[in-house]
C-alpha cells in the first residue's frame, strides 16, 4: 500500500472509531431500547421551555 492509499484507510477507520465511541447509546432517564416514559419527556421539554424564557 503507498502513503495515500493507507492515509485514506487510516482517515476512514478513524471517522468509524469516532462514531462508534461518540454515539450515544442511552441518557439518564430515557428507558433502554428506545422506550420513553412520557412523563419524564414532558418534565424535559417543560423544564428547557422555562429555562428558555429566563
Amino acid at each position: 500500500m503507498d502513503l495515500s492509499n493507507r492515509t485514506v484507510v487510516q482517515v476512514v477507520v478513524l471517522a468509524l472509531v469516532a462514531q462508534v465511541t461518540l454515539s450515544q447509546h442511552w441518557s439518564y432517564g430515557w428507558l433502554p431500547g428506545g422506550k420513553r416514559s412520557v412523563g419524564e419527556l414532558e418534565a424535559t421539554i417543560k423544564a428547557s421551555t422555562i429555562y428558555l424564557y429566563l
